[in-house]
């Protein structure tokens, strides 16, 4: 059985878990369908959502580039995974990570359409960006290891299916040493 849950600032389409090819392909299409809206996202909320809606067991996704997060989405995150398998799927454009050094460039955030004019010549700028989302990458990891969910990190310019495949090999492998 497959289910989905879109947000934003709340919970958005919500299509239960279910099974069949039929089902499988509308949440595929759904997901490929949807446009990034609103003013950010409450990851909380999301969460929330599911620990009222999920009545069994569930392995839960939780894809996001956990950018601007909400506070206290960790405590949600922690409650939702004492019930339920959850997976943290932080995906990243490597751009996120590291600046090229190529002269003054726009930003524009993708969900509020902020502008910001940056100089990536400068090492000062790039050295903060890289400590910035060594910062935020770091936190989503010690959110996932306090609640006890896994965590894929997505390279969002490479395959996705590789870091899936081999984040299940490696809980396969822990898994049959038990």
């Amino acid at each position: 059985m497959v289910g989905l849950t879109l947000f934003d600032e709340s919970p958005g389409l919500h299509l239960k878990p279910e099974k069949g090819s039929r089902h499988v392909l509308r949440v595929v299409r759904e997901v490929m369908a949807a446009e990034a809206r609103g003013k950010g996202s409450s990851l909380a909320a999301v969460l929330e959502h599911q620990v009222r809606h999920l009545r069994r067991r569930a392995l839960i996704f939780v894809v996001s580039d956990f950018h601007d997060v909400d506070p206290g989405w960790t405590g949600v995150l922690g409650r939702v995974a004492r019930r339920h398998d959850v997976v943290l799927v932080r995906v990243f454009d490597p751009l996120e990570e590291e600046l090229p050094s190529a002269g003054w460039i726009t930003l524009r955030e993708a969900e509020t359409g902020r502008a910001v004019d940056v100089d990536t010549r400068s090492a000062r700028v790039r050295q903060a960006w890289a400590d910035a989302a060594a910062r935020r990458r770091a936190a989503v990891r010690d959110a996932a290891v306090r609640a006890r969910a896994g965590l894929i990190e997505v390279d969002a310019k490479k395959n996705a299916a590789d870091p899936v495949v081999a984040f299940f090999k490696r809980r396969a492998r822990r898994r049959s040493r038990r």
